[in-house]
């Protein structure tokens, strides 16, 4: 299971009261709620964003590179 996934699941079980907006570029709903395609489309103020994405998608090409021994592991720590 993705960590997006996991995250969602935790703030519904823990029945969070906030507003929760989902983005993907792609779907049109995730697990009941209205999917955004960006962060631009989400309507209204946002007041704090968890962004979990895969390092891939997250890093500039060059970062594996540099840092190869650390993305090997399979579950990679990165910190910003």
């Amino acid at each position: 299971m993705k960590m997006g996934k996991l995250f969602l699941m935790a703030l519904q079980d823990q029945h969070y009261s906030g507003h929760i907006y989902p983005v993907h570029p792609e779907a049109e709903e995730i697990d009941g709620l209205k999917a955004y395609s960006s962060v631009s489309a989400i309507p209204g103020q946002v007041d704090l964003a968890i962004i979990l994405v895969p390092h891939h998608r997250a890093l500039p090409p060059f970062w594996p590179q540099l840092h190869g021994p650390l993305l090997s592991r399979k579950r990679p720590f990165l910190f910003s």
